[in-house]
C-alpha cells in the first residue's frame, strides 16, 4: 500500500507528539512516586481494569493506557 509523502508526514507528526506526551506522563509517574500506584498488569486491581481510586493509581493507569496509543502511532510510522 502506497501513501503520499504528505500523509506519511502526518503519521510521523502524530507519532512524534505521542512519544513526547509519553515522556511527560512518564516523568509525572516518576516525580509523583506513582510507579507502584498499580502493582499488577493489566489490571490495576483485581476488581477493575481501570482503577482511579487514588491519585497515584490514576496517574499510573493513564500512563499505561497511553502507552498503547504510542505503540500504535510508532508502528504506523514505521510501516508508513
Amino acid at each position: 500500500m502506497q501513501i503520499s509523502p504528505r500523509r506519511y508526514r502526518q503519521i510521523a507528526i502524530v507519532a512524534l507528539v505521542a512519544l513526547s506526551v509519553i515522556i511527560v506522563t512518564g516523568a509525572a509517574v516518576r516525580l509523583t512516586g506513582s510507579g507502584l500506584g498499580c502493582d499488577d498488569w493489566p489490571n490495576c486491581s483485581n476488581e477493575r481494569l481501570i482503577d482511579v481510586s487514588s491519585k497515584h493509581a490514576a496517574i499510573e493507569q493513564i500512563n499505561r493506557l497511553f502507552t498503547g496509543v504510542v505503540g500504535a502511532a510508532a508502528i504506523a510510522a514505521v510501516l508508513g
